[in-house]
């Protein structure tokens, strides 16, 4: 038996005509983590055939054979030899690469703090050293199943090289918690492939699989304690980086909204601040507060007052900009942080914003509707004020003015009959 695992980092056989052709990506950890076991397979090759050359002489001599007596010693030693070296350090490599590529990967993904990075770096990673030619990982986004998965990462992977077959592969290795090595599929193109499905397990359930698509399999892609450690290291490395990511995520949102809370606003207005400051540019901000909310959650409750309050913050996040920051404040009170924004753009925005609210339907028991009405207050630099402090007490005390000043004018939410 031979193999060349010395040559290639995967042990595999040389790979054929690919299915895509991504380049290479060098790991980012160096040494070869099976050079060790490299440098012990030519130490044993030396000392072997070494001690095959100096004993044919040496049989020549003591038994006065002939120099074909010689030579066939040399011949058969060398076989034999290179045989039970290759032999050996096949399954060497083996239980090596079981130890040193699971390590390797976890030690790779530690070092992404990006969950998407993650995810890529993980298909890379593994299409290297399992070379593979195409490589998809897919995340499962809940619990139920392979109905709500997502294709986090892919390299090479079109469903024109791939075929439709692969997706009964990859959720049968999602559902069964199985490394699926080399099974054969039939891609659109009428030519066999190989695919690889191995499970991504963390904390006792599957959270993901990686699939690496092949033209031809190899032996690590056939290899399936092998599969299994990796989707072990890998699943624990992403969703370690996936569940930190969702605390982060929680610890700046506001649970009713899902707008940004106080506290990622004001960090967010003193880095634009620094950035204003430094170019020379507008800085804007918008605060908006819900006229009569506590009326509104004595009157009709605090159901009620919650819904006012999730449909205005999901007005907001229609309204803004993408580089916008959209917070709820605390309360009833809101905030709109507009960075390059001059205070004639800021106030058109808001009054857009009071005029998309006032056409905003909130639906109540018995066929009625509620309309509801807010103040609003701009502030921004530098004309207001140049401290994320003083810019933000600067237009609380414009929207305060002018809720008073609207105070009796108009009632602050009032019922009307839905088939008016």
């Amino acid at each position: 038996m031979t193999s060349n695992a010395d040559h290639q980092p995967n042990g595999g056989e040389k790979a054929c005509a690919p299915i895509a052709a991504p380049e290479q990506r060098d790991l980012l950890f160096r040494p070869d983590p099976l050079r060790p076991v490299r440098l012990l397979k030519w130490g044993v090759r030396l000392v072997v055939f070494t001690l095959i050359l100096a004993l044919g002489p040496l049989h020549n001599f003591s038994l006065s054979d002939s120099a074909w007596d010689v030579a066939g010693f040399w011949i058969t030693g060398s076989f034999i030899g290179m045989v039970g070296i290759e032999f050996a350090f096949y399954h060497m490599f083996r239980l090596a690469k079981r130890g040193a590529y699971p390590s390797l990967l976890a030690t790779e993904l530690g070092a992404v703090r990006d969950f998407n990075t993650a995810c890529t770096t993980a298909v890379d990673s593994c299409a290297t050293l399992l070379n593979g030619e195409a490589g998809s990982l897919f995340w499962l986004a809940s619990e139920e199943g392979l109905a709500s998965r997502l294709a986090q990462a892919s390299r090479g992977w079109t469903e024109e090289t791939i075929g439709p077959d692969h997706e009964l592969i990859v959720e049968a290795a999602a559902t069964n918690r199985v490394a699926m090595g080399a099974l054969s599929l039939r891609t659109t193109r009428r030519r066999d492939g190989w695919l690889a499905c191995i499970p991504l397990v963390s904390l006792n359930r599957t959270v993901g699989v990686l699939a690496l698509a092949r033209s031809r399999p190899s032996s690590d892609l056939r290899d399936g304690s092998l599969l299994a450690a990796i989707g072990v290291a890998v699943g624990a490395a992403l969703y370690s980086l996936h569940y930190e990511m969702e605390l982060e995520e929680m610890a700046r949102r506001d649970e009713l909204t899902h707008l940004f809370n106080r506290r990622y606003l004001f960090q967010a207005l003193r880095k634009e601040l620094d950035d204003a400051r430094g170019l020379r540019r507008p800085l804007s901000v918008v605060v908006l507060d819900v006229d009569g909310m506590k009326l509104i959650n004595d009157t009709y409750g605090h159901a009620v007052g919650d819904l006012v309050l999730a449909k205005l913050g999901n007005l907001l996040v229609k309204s803004v900009r993408a580089e916008d920051v959209a917070a709820r404040v605390g309360g009833d009170e809101f905030a709109i942080l507009m960075p390059d924004t001059d205070e004639k753009q800021a106030r058109a925005g808001a009054a857009r914003i009071e005029e998309a609210l006032e056409q905003q339907v909130i639906s109540l028991p018995q066929s009625k509707n509620l309309d509801v009405h807010v103040s609003f207050g701009v502030a921004g630099y530098p004309w207001s004020a140049k401290d994320p402090a003083q810019i933000m007490h600067c237009a609380d005390i414009e929207m305060y003015d002018r809720k008073a000043q609207r105070k009796g004018s108009r009632p602050a939410a009032s019922i009307t009959s839905a088939h008016a």
